[in-house]
Order: C-alpha cells, then sequence, then structure tokens
C-alpha cells in the first residue's frame, strides 16, 4: 500500500463518520478550528494530515481512530465512492 492510498483511505473512514453523523464539511470544520476545504482535503487523501489534525477529528466525530481506519478499508475493499451528499445538508 502506498502512503497516497493509505491517506485515501483514512480520508474514506473520516468522511464515513462525518456523514454518519450528518455533519457538513463546513460543520466539522469548524468544530476543530479549520477551513471547510482543509477537511475536504484531508478526506481526500490529499494531504499528508499531522496525527493532532487526526486525533482533533477523531475526538469531534467522537470516534476512536481504530473504527476510521476499519470504514477507510472496508471501503476500499468493497470498492466504496463517496456518497452524492458527502458534504452534507449544510454545504458551504
Amino acid at each position: 500500500m502506498t502512503e497516497l492510498e493509505l491517506r485515501k483511505e483514512l480520508g474514506l473512514g473520516l468522511r464515513h463518520q462525518r456523514v454518519e453523523r450528518g455533519l457538513s464539511q463546513a460543520q466539522l470544520a469548524a468544530m476543530i478550528g479549520r477551513q471547510r476545504a482543509d477537511i475536504s482535503k484531508i478526506e481526500l487523501g490529499k494531504v499528508n494530515a499531522t496525527i493532532n489534525s487526526i486525533a482533533a477529528l477523531c475526538i469531534a466525530l467522537q470516534t476512536d481512530f481504530w473504527v476510521v481506519a476499519r470504514h477507510g478499508a472496508q471501503g476500499r475493499l468493497q470498492g466504496a465512492s463517496p456518497p452524492a451528499n458527502a458534504d452534507g445538508p449544510h454545504a458551504g
């Protein structure tokens, strides 16, 4: 597995947790003091998120890192693509 594949897998897991909670990228970003674009880049695996950023996201989503990682791996194995409404009901 490459670093890019791992980042994409982690991003898919984070997106799954966010959407499951009914949060938009903007709402999640506000919860951790970041910009919506930062969340988008992390979810798409376009940036190398720090462990602090990942921890902040997991805390805001009230989930465990391993749950996020497991969902990401399951998405990869199932060939999942992001939901059509992946940014939630309040995109901004």
